[in-house]
């Protein structure tokens, strides 16, 4: 069998692709910008799952009425270093990148601050947002919980799916979502 090179687009083509999508399946240029921005950044790291094959999903999804276009995200409940947003069924991208502006901004005046986030949906790569914190220099760990319930690969039972924390921090390294067997420190260098 033939050997056949892989071909690379430049990120700049991809970009303008994605946006163009995002903007005919309903976004605003902002809103197509900031997914793109994901999807591509998801790609450059070699996290390919969570990258531009996500696209057509995405674009269908807004199509088909399956996430609104234009969410209003906003504060529904707070304390002062706390918030719980609600993304009004918006992307999970968007959604989370707003919530994630309001943490930096609250964290500014109260030294720290978590979120909750409803309504949403799938939101791409989960170092995305931490990242988002870094360029602040501040840290950014998340904890992933959603209702879906899944059985493991190859395993009849069905569990609540809960994804590992993870955490980036202002140094750009990524800390391990989990230990590796035997050490339990969870630490890896």
């Amino acid at each position: 069998m033939e050997k056949k090179d892989t071909p690379f687009i430049p990120v700049e083509v991809l970009r303008d692709f994605s946006v163009r999508s995002f903007q005919a399946s309903g976004l605003s240029k902002e809103h197509a910008g900031w997914i793109s921005d994901t999807l591509i950044q998801s790609e450059l790291r070699g996290v390919g799952s969570h990258g531009i094959v996500r696209l057509p999903f995405y674009c269908k999804r807004l199509l088909d009425g399956g996430s609104n276009a234009n969410p209003d995200v906003r504060i529904v409940a707070q304390k002062p270093a706390s918030i719980l947003v609600d993304g009004d069924n918006g992307l999970g991208q968007i959604v989370s990148i707003k919530a994630m502006e309001m943490v930096i901004e609250r964290a500014r005046t109260q030294g720290i601050c978590f979120a909750g986030v409803r309504n949403s949906c799938h939101f791409g790569m989960t170092a995305y947002y931490p990242m988002m914190a870094m360029k602040h220099a501040m840290i950014g760990p998340r904890r992933l919980q959603h209702g879906h319930r899944h059985g493991p690969l190859g395993r009849g039972k069905v569990r609540d799916r809960e994804q590992p924390p993870g955490d980036h921090g202002p140094d750009e390294q990524a800390l391990p979502a989990r230990p590796r067997h035997g050490d339990e420190r969870g630490l890896r260098r």
